[in-house]
């Protein structure tokens, strides 16, 4: 039992042992030895705190970009600590980015080379595209089927590093893998130089009989895969079947809410985020939509439901403060939410808008003045988005609900 581990150049560590915990002793061993050795050339620095803020604009316009290479909806998640956005303002980090990647195995997830997001989105696009074309038409055999030509990183410059996914489950494993590949791209080009394996045998491991086979089944995705959605008052009642309906078909779901409530729904799925806002606060309701497209990337669904059901009082008792305060929850506040979605929009995919309105606007009862008012004017509004919004392709569509039963305004 003289033989403790192996290293394999340019793949990874293998300890041995004659039982379980041995072999995990002697790995935890060998890796300390590596460390150490590491800290004695002090290969590693300690990058400046980033005051470096993302333009969320370029960012999603980068995430629409990938999607039409991918030929499907995907999402984009953004690393730009310290260590990212210090590696991506190195002179080299166009080079390293594209020479290969940590261990053979991270090619099925993250392709042989980053999208390097340099001199344009779309001309580094149609480069990168270009670039992934001719690595398969080098490599290939016959009968191979291509990958789509979507990045699964890249690298923005003195910005940091974005990982692309269908999901947010894909998007967070290609997160995990760029977080050690970057720090040890640097740790390696300290130390010496980086040298992975070769382009053909990265694609031999990409293109592995086992991986095709995955290809030529039912592809098939759910309706809403790696869309992006916004549900406002998501906490209870219309909010949270929509929430819900939209996690089931898919999408990523961000849902706002003033009540602290809509921040656990959903039993912590990762493709569920809830932010707790006021959406009368200006301030608040761009600081949700911001943390929206820095979570994901974008925005491309918007179902805007929040409101309340005001007490009820005849037209003539109405108070100028009552009025204030009801048309800015029910009406005011989808204005607000519309309004920073808007340019988000112009990048989503298939981007579309829903309006909850109410079966008072066709159908008004007594008592219900400031609310059937507001809905009213939802509705209004909800048809001019239409007419200002179709030039951008952006859907806007009102849908009325009747009697919904599952909410405070019903008793028993």
């Amino acid at each position: 039992n003289k033989l403790k581990g192996m290293i394999l150049l340019k793949h990874g560590v293998f300890s041995f042992g004659d039982t379980a915990k041995k072999s995990y002793d002697r790995m935890i061993n060998i890796v300390t030895d590596a460390e150490n050795y590491l800290k004695e050339k002090k290969v590693w620095k300690k990058y400046e705190k980033t005051k470096c803020k993302p333009d969320l604009l370029v960012l999603a316009e980068i995430r629409k970009k990938a999607s039409e290479i991918a030929g499907t909806p995907c999402l984009a998640v953004l690393n730009n600590n310290d260590e990212a956005v210090g590696f991506s303002k190195m002179n080299n980090a166009d080079k390293l980015s594209s020479l290969g990647t940590l261990t053979p195995d991270h090619v099925i997830r993250t392709k042989p080379f980053a999208w390097v997001i340099k001199n344009g989105i779309e001309k580094s696009a149609e480069n990168f595209k270009k670039k992934y074309s001719q690595y398969f038409d080098k490599h290939a055999k016959k009968g191979l089927t291509k990958l789509d030509n979507g990045p699964k990183w890249a690298l923005w410059p003195n910005q940091g590093t974005i990982c692309f996914g269908k999901s947010s489950k894909e998007a967070y494993i290609i997160r995990d893998i760029n977080r050690h590949t970057i720090r040890a791209l640097q740790m390696a080009q300290k130390l010496d130089s980086w040298k992975p394996i070769s382009f053909k045998e990265l694609f031999d491991v990409e293109y592995w009989e086992l991986e095709q086979a995955k290809l030529k089944k039912d592809t098939k995705s759910s309706k809403f895969q790696g869309q992006i959605s916004i549900v406002t008052g998501a906490a209870s009642g219309i909010g949270k079947a929509c929430a819900e309906k939209l996690l089931h078909k898919g999408s990523v779901v961000v849902g706002i809410d003033k009540n602290p409530k809509v921040s656990k729904l959903f039993n912590g799925n990762i493709n569920y985020k809830g932010i707790i806002c006021d959406l009368t606060n200006n301030q608040k309701v761009q600081e949700s939509i911001q943390n929206t497209v820095y979570a994901f990337g974008g925005i491309d669904i918007l179902v805007s439901n929040a409101g309340t059901f005001p007490e009820s009082m005849a037209l003539e008792k109405i108070t100028n403060n009552k009025w204030a305060l009801d048309m800015e929850m029910n009406l005011g506040s989808h204005h607000k939410v519309l309004r920073e979605c808007i340019p988000y929009f112009k990048f989503g995919i298939n981007p579309s808008v829903i309006f909850i309105g109410s079966r008072n606007v066709g159908a008004p009862g007594p008592g219900a003045g400031t609310y059937t008012i507001a809905k009213s004017g939802l509705n209004q509004m909800a048809r001019l988005a239409a007419i200002e919004l179709a030039t951008y392709n952006i859907r806007v569509n009102t849908v009325h609900p009747d009697c919904v039963y599952d909410t405070k305004v019903w008793t028993n």
